[in-house]
């Protein structure tokens, strides 16, 4: 079953590595993202002291995925207005403002989120969805895909998103909550 640790009580091993939700990415490097400011000391110290220890953190392609499609969200949200956007990728993605913004985010998952990561496969043709998306039917299919490639891996993923509670898997989770 899953094992939770409360991130304040984990002790970094020496052999241990690390998935992170794209969530976990965003507290640290997206800072208008209207997140808890203790969230986001507590997850960005832990992954300093991660880079400290260099230990290996790991990505995927659908954490990137996720990572550039939540930021253009966001970005659209907070120019909407100002801008008079109505719809996302119809308005959104004609404005002036996009090229610039899908740049800054290009940027971001190249020179923070790549540069401080190791990508791995997310191993999708090994991947039982039976086993994992119906037997977990309370965890969305790309949490399913991160649990599966955690324990394909021996990762342990770090996340803010309570769904991953919810596993019924041999996988250990490390949170704040």
């Amino acid at each position: 079953m899953v094992t939770i640790h409360k991130i304040s009580d984990y002790d970094i091993k020496k052999d241990d590595g690390f998935l992170f939700d794209a969530n976990i990415w965003i507290y640290i490097y997206y800072s208008i993202g209207g997140n808890k400011q203790i969230e986001v000391d507590k997850y960005s110290a832990f992954y300093e002291k991660i880079l400290e220890l260099g230990n290996p953190i790991y990505t995927n392609s659908l954490v990137i995925s996720e990572i550039i499609n939540r930021l253009e969200r966001l970005e659209f949200d907070r120019i909407k207005v100002q801008d008079g956007l109505v719809n996302y990728k119809r308005d959104f993605r004609n404005n002036a403002k996009y090229s610039h913004i899908i740049n800054q985010i290009r940027l971001l998952v190249k020179n923070k989120i790549l540069s401080n990561s190791k990508t791995i496969n997310d191993y999708f043709d090994d991947f039982d969805y039976s086993k994992y998306v119906i037997v977990d039917s309370q965890i969305d299919f790309n949490d399913a895909i991160h649990c599966f490639g955690a324990v394909n891996k021996g990762l342990k993923i770090v996340t803010n998103d309570f769904d991953f509670k919810k596993i019924k898997h041999n996988v250990e989770i490390i949170t704040i909550r």
